[in-house]
C-alpha cells in the first residue's frame, strides 16, 4: 500500500485526507513546501470548498528545483518563484 515517506499507517486502510495534510509537506521538504489549493482553503475553514476529508489528493507547492514526484495522495505543484509573504485575513 502506497503511503508518504515517513508516515505510519496503522489500520491497514488508506489514511483520511485530514491525516495526509501533515506529512504531505514533510514528504516534499520542510521549509520548502506548503499545502496549497483547495486543501489549503479547507484547512483555513473556507465554507465554500469541500471538507478536507472529501479531498482525494492534496496539492503541495514546491520549488521548481526539487526533484519530487506526485503520489496517489499528493500532487506536486512546482513554482518558478517563491510565493509572496503570506497575508493574514
Amino acid at each position: 500500500q502506497e503511503r508518504l515517506h515517513g508516515a505510519l499507517l496503522y489500520a491497514g486502510r488508506p489514511p483520511a485526507s485530514s491525516r495526509r495534510t501533515v506529512p504531505a509537506p514533510a514528504d516534499a521538504g520542510f521549509g520548502e513546501a506548503m499545502v496549497t489549493g483547495i486543501a489549503a482553503l479547507a484547512l483555513h475553514g473556507f465554507a465554500t470548498v469541500p471538507d478536507l476529508g472529501a479531498l482525494h489528493r492534496i496539492d503541495v507547492l514546491v520549488p521548481r528545483t526539487r526533484r519530487l514526484r506526485s503520489t496517489r495522495f499528493v500532487e506536486v505543484v512546482r513554482a518558478t518563484a517563491p510565493p509572496p509573504v503570506p497575508v493574514r485575513l
